[in-house]
């Protein structure tokens, strides 16, 4: 019962809204939440690579309409010491590309890399059900590049490659499994340090719930579909002066189709986010549709 009531309270901490501080003018490429591969790192050691595309589109009549569109690539693994501790990485590549008539501007370049340690709060298994819910703690480090003075380019805080700041990001994941069915509960929540020039970055939060179907097409393939539902929310910025950064912070909410492919100890998946509610930067952007696909390997 301690250990159900201290994930409700990680679930319900990543869910509180900070009005205080996070990405300029629009959303950004926020941490992939319930993934095929993630349901099988609960497990396994796993090492794989993944794309996200993120665009957002401008709204504003009064100035030239502009696209954003937001990639990431990133090596991503996690590995199990024993059944209870395990530590994850993500070594993220980001290139953003912004279009304004027939001019483009682009940013790519190695992105924040994020340390996560896992303590596995519970693990109950029986017959026709399992049960497990994983606790996680870990560092955002600022190893991206940060342009300083990028407002002068007229572009986004989080147009940059990196945030230039120390954050702490806390985690809380459940699986709960019913022979061949299945539900994710996930939540995230990070809690940014200043930036090295003293700006503020709003925190963040993502969550995420999703129901899951495996199917055995054969002795050693399986297919995964899921769907459900992702949040995420970032707060707003705040410059060194301690002004609010105008157009920062917002929240939406997608819808989630994802389907994985595994066979043997490998597993190939694709997610579709479909937006369904949101309001960016005071309504003056707006999220359309992502995808992610990866490639794991588990071993």
């Amino acid at each position: 019962m301690a250990r159900m009531i201290l994930f409700a309270v990680l679930f319900m901490m990543s869910g509180v809204a900070v009005y205080a501080q996070s990405c300029c003018a629009t959303g950004a490429v926020a941490a992939c939440t319930g993934s095929a591969s993630s349901l099988e790192s609960f497990r396994n050691n796993t090492l794989g690579l993944r794309w996200v595309r993120a665009p957002f589109e401008s709204l504003l009549t009064e100035e030239p309409a502009y696209t954003d569109r937001f990639h990431l690539v990133e090596v991503f693994g996690r590995y199990h010491f024993n059944e209870r501790l395990s530590v994850s990485a993500r070594l993220p590549y980001r290139w953003n590309v912004r279009l304004t008539g027939n001019e483009t501007e682009v940013l790519d370049g190695f992105a924040d890399i994020r340390l996560m340690g896992h303590y596995n709060l519970l693990h109950s298994e029986g017959k026709e059900s399992k049960t497990l819910l994983d606790g996680a703690l870990g560092v955002k480090l600022p190893t991206g590049r940060y342009v300083k003075d990028i407002g002068y380019r007229d572009l986004p805080g989080n147009f940059n490659l990196g945030t230039g700041n120390f954050a702490l990001l806390i985690q809380a994941s459940l699986l709960q499994k019913w022979q061949h069915f299945g539900m994710s509960l996930s939540a995230n929540y990070q809690l940014n340090g200043k930036s090295n020039d003293d700006y503020q970055y709003g925190d963040q939060t993502v969550a995420s719930v999703l129901f899951f179907f495996e199917k055995k097409l054969g002795k050693t393939l399986r297919l995964t579909p899921m769907a459900g539902a992702t949040w995420e929310h970032f707060a707003a910025n705040h410059k060194a002066s301690g002004n609010l950064a105008e157009r920062s912070g917002g929240e939406g909410l997608f819808g989630q189709f994802s389907l994985g492919l595994t066979t043997g100890n490998w597993q190939v998946a694709g997610t579709f986010y479909l937006p369904l509610a949101q309001e960016y930067a005071d309504k003056q952007i707006e999220a359309t549709e992502r995808l992610s696909f990866e490639l794991t390997r588990f071993f």
